[in-house]
């Protein structure tokens, strides 16, 4: 019994590195998918990027710059509401970053209040 539950352990311990590795290649995909996504948006085919960037949220729901620029896509296709959400998800994840919060006041002037966009600053 003892032995079994020695190979157990040693499968989990053997078993960790394969994770990881296969945790550092998720989230290099997740990068090229976001690059990909950011060059289709300057490149105005806006839809096609949103899709790529819910992929990539769906993957790496932690990714800040995912939620920004899927914001951005939101904005353009006039989905006010699902772009503050988005925009709200980047902030929450990078507090500190400037243009996420300018942004977000943006749209929070475009559509008359400005009294949030007083409360970000």
């Amino acid at each position: 019994m003892k032995f079994k539950y020695c190979i157990a352990i040693l499968s989990l311990i053997l078993c960790l590195p394969l994770q990881n590795a296969n945790a550092q290649k998720l989230k290099k995909a997740a990068e090229s998918f976001l690059i990909d996504a950011v060059q289709l948006y300057n490149d105005g085919q806006i839809q096609e990027s949103r899709a790529i960037l819910s992929t990539v949220l769906s993957g790496d729901p932690g990714n800040d710059a995912a939620y920004y620029y899927a914001a951005l896509c939101d904005l353009r296709l006039n989905k006010l509401e699902d772009a503050e959400k988005e925009f709200l998800e980047a902030i929450k994840l990078a507090p500190d970053n400037y243009w996420y919060k300018d942004r977000l006041a943006t749209l929070y002037m475009l559509s008359g209040r400005s009294d949030k966009t007083i409360e970000l600053y």
